[in-house]
């Protein structure tokens, strides 16, 4: 009786302990690519300035991120003069289905200059260079929500 069972648990065993190594490597993967986790900043002519994390944002930068349909192209080494700037506490990945395809820890949302200028998804590649994409969801409903009316004052948000 005890022979049958030990054959079975010798058999089983193996499978078991692929899965557990499977489920931590899974978990460690959900961990890194979490969009829970980050801070933001309103940056103007390169001063930083915290922006409390609003109710939405988590939810505002999940669907701009996974509604990213193209690669925009890349950005000059200027910076503009005014943007938000988010920061990740743990380098993301995107679904494979995404067209940024490495991994990013820092994204700029830009603020337009005036009414007639769009805001841009700026994010950074590995390499140090900002990659603009372009996503179905608005950036300016983002920077409506995330932005703090202190900031707001000229209008163009």
């Amino acid at each position: 009786m005890q022979q049958p069972f030990r054959k079975i648990l010798l058999l089983i065993l193996p499978f078991l302990l692929i899965g557990i190594s499977f489920t931590s490597v899974f978990a460690a993967e959900q961990d890194k690519s979490s969009l829970e986790n980050f801070q933001m900043w309103y940056v103007q002519n390169g001063k930083k300035q915290v922006i409390k994390e609003a109710v939405t944002a988590k939810f505002e930068m999940e669907q701009l991120l996974n509604k990213v349909d193209h690669l925009a192209g890349l950005s000059s080494f200027q910076l503009p003069s005014k943007y938000i700037l988010i920061q990740f506490h743990h380098p993301v990945i995107l679904s494979d289905f995404s067209p940024i395809k490495h991994l990013f820890q820092f994204v700029i949302v830009t603020i337009p200059k005036n009414h007639n200028d769009i805001p841009r998804l700026l994010i950074r590649n590995s390499q140090g260079s900002w990659v603009e994409y372009h996503t179905k969801r608005s950036l300016s409903i983002f920077l409506q929500q995330i932005t703090p009316s202190s900031i707001k004052d000229d209008g163009v948000i």
